[in-house]
């Protein structure tokens, strides 16, 4: 995957993960089979949304890093995560 793809998607996977914790808050009464079904339909509509697109047109690349503010020189090193 790309450099600014990956670090697309980690963006939109750490978006995805903030509104989930915010909706367990809001409703903590939903129980694990709802949040797993919520989880699913977020990752869905990230990936439709963000991802594909960005995925589909390569040629534009110069434009994602822009739009999505992704910095040129970034590596997937550097978004590494501690083992």
């Amino acid at each position: 995957m790309p450099r600014n793809q990956w670090v697309l998607s980690e963006r939109c996977e750490r978006i995805v993960a903030a509104e989930l914790d915010r909706l367990r808050r809001r409703l903590p009464e939903l129980g694990p089979q709802e949040l797993d079904v919520v989880t699913e339909t977020l990752e869905r509509v990230s990936d439709q949304l963000v991802m594909v697109p960005v995925r589909r047109h390569p040629q534009y690349e110069d434009a994602v890093e822009a739009l999505f503010a992704v910095p040129a020189d970034t590596t997937r090193r550097d978004h590494e995560r501690p083992s």
